[in-house]
């Protein structure tokens, strides 16, 4: 594949991810959020495994199931976290809040591996935090629990693409490999639906499924995959900035979908966390 190719492909993942908050959201208004995230990635792994079987490639399925298993499991808690706190805050804030990885990323490299940590992206980082109070509109400990369990979920992000960029040399399919990982990715979500709601009621509006089999077929199944193939051809840095335009395309889809409109303050706060994320990414460039 070449690299304009990666570049195209990583651009319609982030359009992809951006309308899967609003999908999302429409989603877990019908539907308990570890559920949805449960039967999602379920029925995307069923769907991968008759492919599989059907193009006869069970092989490598058998080859990428056990190198997927970390990767899978971080992402099923990540977008398990994303998906709550979908629940309770917006579209574009959790869009905004989720791109805090980036930044996040160097400072789990410092504390894990001792890699260079400079003042710049000390400084980055609390561009990247005040962008958060704003967006957020925090103010003397008044955090919404969806903007909370967000920025934890960024946490969890920053985990997973670590681990993925460990694994990534070994990775022979990247169809393969999402594939497999979307086993992992729902076994954090059924271990909370068999405790709290192991008999839900299913809904019945066309919204939900539209919403439920984009989120599996489009998001799980396809934009992971493009990520993974992508991310093999891309430098980081080139990756990274295309990944960034999920913030933006969330706005871009639930301004008129959702109805949601920022304050001033709160496109400032957004507009600092993705200028701290470009300036993370071009210091990991250099």
């Amino acid at each position: 594949m070449t690299k304009q190719k990666a570049v195209a492909e990583l651009l319609l993942a982030g359009a992809i991810w951006g309308f899967g908050f609003v999908a999302t959201i429409w989603g877990v208004q019908e539907m308990a959020p570890f559920t949805f995230t449960a039967f999602r990635f379920t029925l995307a792994f069923l769907i991968f495994f008759g492919i599989m079987k059907l193009l006869g490639r069970k092989r490598e399925m058998t080859e990428h199931f056990l190198l997927s298993m970390w990767p899978g499991l971080l992402l099923g808690i990540s977008l398990l976290l994303q998906t709550l706190g979908l629940k309770y805050t917006t579209a574009t804030k959790s869009g905004f809040i989720t791109t805090l990885y980036i930044v996040i990323i160097p400072v789990c490299e410092w504390f894990l591996y001792k890699k260079k940590f400079t003042v710049l992206n000390f400084f980055m980082l609390l561009l990247a935090l005040w962008g958060v109070v704003l967006l957020t509109g925090f103010r003397g400990g008044a955090l919404n629990v969806g903007d909370v369990v967000t920025l934890i979920c960024s946490f969890t992000f920053a985990a997973q693409i670590l681990v993925v960029d460990k694994v990534i040399p070994k990775i022979k399919s990247g169809f393969a490999f999402n594939g497999c990982q979307t086993f992992w990715a729902a076994i954090p979500s059924w271990a909370l639906t068999l405790a709290l709601d192991p008999f839900p009621s299913m809904p019945t509006s066309f919204r939900f499924y539209f919403s439920f089999l984009f989120m599996v077929c489009a998001s799980s199944l396809f934009a992971f995959m493009l990520q993974i193939r992508a991310q093999k051809v891309l430098v980081p840095f080139v990756a990274s900035m295309l990944f960034l335009l999920e913030a933006p395309y969330s706005a871009f889809f639930a301004w008129p979908l959702l109805g949601e409109v920022m304050t001033h303050e709160q496109w400032i706060g957004a507009i600092m966390i993705l200028f701290s994320a470009v300036g993370v990414s071009l210091l990991q460039r250099k």
